[in-house]
């Protein structure tokens, strides 16, 4: 399924009109390996970094080592800016690709449950975590999208927008916690 989103995002780029921005791509150095999970580093295609425009651009598909079957997508785009991070969502991407979306909710998680790195308790006791919850099918397809806008580094002078594609039928609680753990890992990455 995470498969799927990959052909989404490189072909809603194709289709979606152009944004000026950065023209060369800035990797965020995503971990190859973490708690559990191993991953691959996915193509970002020029068209990405024209609609994202962030500074620094990563895909990753991690599988977990314990059950291979999970796998997942996590795509990081880096802001200086956080007006800037929180221009593009998946639901239009998503709608023009074909797929229907089922479920589109916004959620307040608790304070600081995904802002775990020590340099950011300040930013996150400051106010709760806000994120946007999808799910969307295609045919048989189903799959859960997460969006967030996260602080990173010790200063939390830029943010990171990630999405998380995950399997749609896993329960809420496994859902949450890989959204806490893959977070936990974005705001602990130097740039």
């Amino acid at each position: 399924m995470p498969t799927a989103f990959a052909v989404f995002i490189a072909t809603i780029l194709v289709i979606a009109p152009p944004k000026p921005g950065m023209t060369a791509h800035v990797h965020v150095p995503l971990p190859i390996s973490f708690e559990g999970w191993i991953s691959e580093e996915m193509r970002v295609t020029q068209e990405e970094i024209n609609i994202l425009t962030p500074q620094a651009l990563s895909k990753r598909r991690y599988v977990s080592m314990d059950n291979p079957d999970h796998e997942i997508v996590l795509l990081v785009a880096v802001y200086d800016d956080r007006q800037l991070a929180g221009s593009h969502s998946a639901d239009r991407c998503f709608a023009a690709l074909g797929w229907s979306l089922l479920s589109n909710k916004s959620r307040t998680l608790p304070r600081g449950s995904l802002n775990l790195v020590s340099g950011q308790a300040a930013v996150a006791a400051s106010k709760p975590e806000a994120v946007q919850e999808y799910v969307f099918q295609r045919l048989q397809f189903r799959q859960r999208v997460f969006e967030a806008v996260l602080p990173m580094g010790s200063y939390g002078t830029q943010v990171a927008r990630i999405q998380l594609v995950i399997p749609a039928d896993l329960a809420p609680a496994v859902s949450d916690r890989l959204l806490e753990q893959f977070s936990r890992m974005v705001t602990g990455v130097a740039i």
